[in-house]
């Protein structure tokens, strides 16, 4: 679940927090789980910030100058978070 934090994607955390209970009681991780997703992710570093912007420009400026509907949707799919 760090990893997943750290790589601001909390997928686990959601799941244990929000999902559906099949057996037994869930207790103390679904509650750490959600003070986890309650506090939400760290602030981003000037460098995260830049290469996310990078990265989000760069799928924006390939998408409009993409000429094939495929690959536009491909890249559309990318953007979607």
């Amino acid at each position: 679940m760090a990893r997943e934090s750290a790589a601001r994607t909390p997928s686990t955390h959601r799941m244990i927090a929000h999902g559906a209970v099949l057996c037994g009681d869930p207790g103390e991780p679904r509650e750490r789980c959600a003070r986890v997703l309650a506090a939400g992710p760290a602030p981003l570093t000037e460098a995260e910030r830049d290469r996310i912007r990078y990265a989000l420009v760069d799928l924006l400026d390939d998408h409009a100058h993409a000429a094939d509907p495929g690959e536009r949707a491909v890249i559309a799919a990318t953007l979607w978070p």
